[in-house]
């Protein structure tokens, strides 16, 4: 510093012994207020790690136009996802491989899902680059540095989250016959196995259950318990409703004083049933000719 520098402009990074204070004009003042300030902006050591980490990443993005600030910024916009295995998440078709489906989930490596962990309605022939997909995490990482997942397993929890709703409405429900059990048969519905019991299952007089086997039939959820895995289905009561809600709708349909054919399903003493497409109505014995 020259001997014509003014209070405050000298360089703040050289120490100063009292003697060489006074030897180039600083004031004791001046001197206190270095030190104050020196111990004032004193940072840590992880700080000064950051501070030379954030130059380093400023630096290094000069030229592709980015600024440390705007990495920063995307960086924190990032939500922060923690996986465990067990997890059921949303993901996305990266491609569609021989063995089976790789998807991205926003893990650290994409996960890999193998064919015999797709479903009917969801796998390599159905699914293409770019479909959403729900999975469940079967191992977060293997040897080869990817995870590997389930869409079977996301199904039947899906299926298990919905049924109890299903339950309560009595919704009708399409399940696959799979097996034929002493007292019913064994079904299954979006992957989760259920039970139809001989009584609950409308069938021709003296037909064999066996003739059921590999079927497609509507059912409604009597019973759906997720803890016991056990859910009872009825295909009477499916098939009760579908007529009840086909009669709603040809009611509907008919208007006073309409002349309609029809065929008589049974005779009483007080007149004919007879079904007009789908509805009996009641010809009383004094209508009749």
């Amino acid at each position: 510093m020259s001997e014509g520098t003014k209070i405050g402009e000298y360089n703040e990074g050289v120490e100063f012994s009292v003697a060489e204070s006074q030897e180039k004009g600083i004031t004791q003042e001046q001197v206190n207020y270095k030190a104050t300030k020196k111990e004032n902006t004193d940072v840590s050591g992880l700080e000064k790690e950051l501070i030379e980490e954030a130059k380093t990443q400023k630096n290094s993005t000069e030229n592709s136009g980015e600024t440390f600030d705007s990495i920063f910024e995307e960086a924190m916009s990032k939500p922060l996802l923690e996986y465990q295995e067990g997890d059921v998440v949303e993901g996305t078709v990266r491609s569609v491989e021989k063995g089976g489906i790789l998807v991205d989930f926003g893990y650290k490596s994409d996960g890999f899902v193998p064919n015999n962990e797709t479903t009917e309605k969801e796998n390599s022939e159905t699914l293409k680059t770019g479909d959403p997909v729900t999975i469940v995490i079967e191992k977060l990482e293997t040897k080869e540095g990817y995870a590997v997942l389930s869409i079977k397993k996301a199904s039947v929890a899906k299926t298990w989250n919905t049924m109890a709703a299903e339950a309560r409405e009595k919704k009708i429900v399409s399940v696959k016959v799979t097996s034929k059990v002493q007292g019913g048969l064994v079904v299954s519905y979006n992957g989760v196995k259920g039970f139809i019991p001989a009584s609950q299952i409308l069938k021709e007089k003296n037909e064999d259950l066996e003739t059921f086997l590999g079927r497609d039939l509507e059912a409604s959820i009597l019973q759906s318990d997720r803890r016991r895995k056990k859910v009872i289905f009825s295909h009477k009561l499916a098939a009760s409703k579908k007529n009840k809600e086909e009669s709603m709708r040809i009611l509907d349909s008919i208007e006073v004083g309409e002349v309609k054919e029809g065929k008589v399903t049974s005779i009483k003493d007080f007149g004919v049933f007879v079904d007009i497409g789908g509805v009996e109505g009641l010809v009383h014995i004094s209508e009749l000719s």
